[in-house]
């Protein structure tokens, strides 16, 4: 799912533009894949998700900043759920 993640609080403000594989969830980092197929953006650890609605934006709360996600295809439905780690419930 083709994303363009935007820091909205916290050192530096920059655009990401790349891919997600799976659902924002708390307790783990948002992984962006860049399109040259090498890179990745991995925020930290995931404290809070708000969205509105089916709304194609969202707002993701990490431990250091706050970022937006504006979903630009596909339905967040459609992703994976987080992989789990052991001991997680």
């Amino acid at each position: 799912m083709r994303v363009i993640l935007r820091k909205i609080r916290g050192r530096g403000a920059s655009a990401i533009v790349g891919t997600i594989g799976r659902k924002p969830a708390p307790g783990h980092p948002v992984v962006v894949a860049f399109h040259d197929g090498i890179h990745e953006f991995i925020t930290s650890t995931v404290i809070r998700v708000m969205g509105i609605g089916d709304s194609s934006t969202m707002y993701i709360q990490t431990r250091n900043s706050i970022y937006r996600m504006e979903i630009s295809s596909s339905n967040m439905r459609e992703l994976p759920p987080p992989a789990t780690r052991d001991g997680d419930s």
